[in-house]
């Protein structure tokens, strides 16, 4: 029998301490999963298929990787993030510029469970890359996304658990994709 431990939220923010910068930090992630990065924006790309245009916002966008890589392969797509960190902040703002794209990302400090500087229906996309985890409240945020997005928006989250195998992080994976596929599409936007 399989059996799923309880989550626990890895909350707060991620700053800079007497260990580590955001600015090391974004060095190592970029190195460690550069790969994993442009295989989110390509997965954003092929399976939600972002509309000509699309506002996006980026959820957890830490040193923001994930959304510079998508803004790469799609030149018409702009980009907010909402980051708990603001010295995250700053290492986004700076590798949006050096990679090109900084004058399509605006990244906002803030809680994913609190988004109420940003106005309803405002935007086309939502996505969010390895920041589940550290959400507080994911009910919380998934009404706050089901605010923010327009009515034909779209979202694209991948988290994973650390303690899952291969085989539960594919079907955990297939599921979250999957339900959250049918809650847009259908327009049922109540979390089960």
């Amino acid at each position: 029998m399989f059996i799923v431990k309880p989550r626990i939220p890895e909350c707060g923010a991620i700053k800079d301490d007497n260990k580590m910068t955001m600015e090391q930090y974004s060095e190592i992630m970029k190195k460690q999963l550069g790969k994993e990065y442009l295989r989110f924006a390509g997965n954003v790309i092929t399976i939600v298929t972002p509309d000509n245009n699309s506002k996006v916002l980026e959820i957890g966008p830490g040193p923001g990787w994930a959304g510079i890589n998508l803004l790469k392969k799609r030149p018409d797509l702009v980009l907010d993030g909402i980051e708990a960190s603001n010295d995250m902040i700053r290492v986004a703002s700076v590798n949006a510029k050096n990679e090109g794209v900084g004058n399509r990302c605006n990244y906002k400090n803030g809680f994913a469970e609190n988004m109420t500087e940003l106005k309803d229906a405002t935007y086309d996309l939502v996505i969010s890359r390895d920041s589940l985890h550290h959400w507080v409240d994911p009910e919380k945020v998934f009404l706050e996304i089901k605010r923010v997005l327009k009515p034909d928006g779209k979202i694209f989250i991948c988290d994973s658990r650390r303690d899952l195998k291969l085989t539960g992080k594919l079907i955990v994976t297939i599921s979250v994709i999957s339900f959250l596929m049918v809650w847009v599409n259908t327009g049922k936007h109540q979390l089960l």
